[in-house]
């Protein structure tokens, strides 16, 4: 996992300026909107939608948002206890700072594996 992620915040580096990373591993850990380039979810998870489920409201480790407006994308990297999988955390409806994702509003769509 460790170098897909150094490959990717150099690619963000070069695009961005900065980059931010956090690991998700406790419930309830607040992302923030902007101020966090890269993703790190703990844990292995078996499909994309054992993934976004988990990351919703009352999920196994839901996050808590920062403002973001429907269809807006985070970059996360997440392992299915094979594979490493880096992609695209996007929401289809919008989200108030400080809240969670509601049911069945988050999607990925996979760049790396």
């Amino acid at each position: 996992m460790l170098s897909v992620l150094m490959w990717l915040v150099m690619v963000v580096m070069l695009n961005a300026g900065a980059v931010t990373l956090l690991k998700v591993d406790t419930k309830s850990t607040d992302i923030g909107a902007i101020a966090n380039n890269v993703i790190t979810i703990d844990g292995n998870y078996a499909t994309t939608d054992d993934l976004t489920t988990a990351l919703e409201a009352g999920g196994d480790i839901e996050l808590i948002f920062g403002t973001l407006e429907a269809k807006d994308s985070i970059l996360i990297a997440y392992d299915d206890g094979t594979d490493t999988h880096v992609g695209m955390l996007t929401t289809s409806e919008a989200i108030t700072d400080g809240n969670t994702a509601a049911a069945d509003t988050l999607s990925f769509t996979e760049l790396i594996t």
